[in-house]
């Protein structure tokens, strides 16, 4: 069986990013994570991916941060 993370609804604008921020970080740690396994155990193929994802996260956590940023005004 999967463990997923918990996921919560902000009750306005700016707790929905705090959250949503959150569940990106532990991403982008997990896909981190996996990125170092994958070199260890000489799986070049599935660190390449894990990296592409992982540079699409973090476009994703950029472009978060300057939404929340707005919604903060």
């Amino acid at each position: 069986m999967s463990k997923y993370n918990k996921m919560s609804i902000g009750a306005d604008v700016p707790k929905q990013l705090a959250g949503d921020r959150g569940l990106e970080m532990g991403a982008i740690k997990s896909y981190n994570e996996a990125i170092i396994l994958a070199g260890e155990v000489k799986d070049y193929a599935t660190r390449e991916i894990l990296e592409k994802i992982l540079k699409d996260e973090d476009g994703t956590s950029t472009r978060s941060r300057s939404c929340r940023t707005r919604s903060s005004r």
